[in-house]
């Protein structure tokens, strides 16, 4: 791995360098820079926003059914919160770049919420520095906040009660 380069990639590590450590058991990881540079623009724009984020926490791994797929699978260095490559007929590749030219392919990223809520806890504690503004930050998963803000919504569409 090479030292970054990239200025958003570089302003992202200034305001939270956990982002770039390495876990022992996992090896390298994936750092969702054009997401955390959203945050980051956002809160410049619209300090007092309030925003919820879902999106998937965990991804099963790519279903490689070719001996060549696995091949070039297997000669990328694995990362924490690897994304998969996934055609809109349901078959995943190895390599967006390395997918069929016609396959209209997406790139589908876990997203690691409590590392996203890390961050943003950074950003808004830094801005805060010359507002006096509270900062309060959570991560759930999809069950606690339907039950923590949308519980009469959940109960409505119970169709067995």
């Amino acid at each position: 791995f090479l030292t970054a380069s990239d200025p958003l990639l570089q302003n992202i590590l200034s305001i939270d360098p956990s982002l770039s450590t390495r876990l022992a058991s996992s090896g390298p990881r994936w750092i969702p820079s054009v997401a955390l540079g959203v945050l980051m623009r956002l809160f410049e724009c619209r300090p007092n926003s309030a925003v919820a984020f879902a999106d998937f926490d965990w991804l099963p791994p790519p279903d490689l059914s070719t001996p060549e797929d696995q091949r070039l699978m297997l000669a990328a260095e694995p990362a924490l919160g690897d994304p998969i490559v996934t055609d809109m007929k349901g078959i995943d590749h190895p390599c967006y770049l390395t997918s069929p030219p016609d396959a209209l392919c997406d790139i589908l990223f876990p997203t690691d919420f409590a590392r996203m809520a890390s961050f943003t806890k950074s950003i808004l504690r830094r801005d805060n520095e010359r507002r006096a503004m509270p900062v309060s930050v959570a991560a759930m998963k999809q069950n606690d906040f339907l039950l923590q803000y949308g519980l009469d919504e959940v109960n409505k569409t119970k169709s067995w009660a």
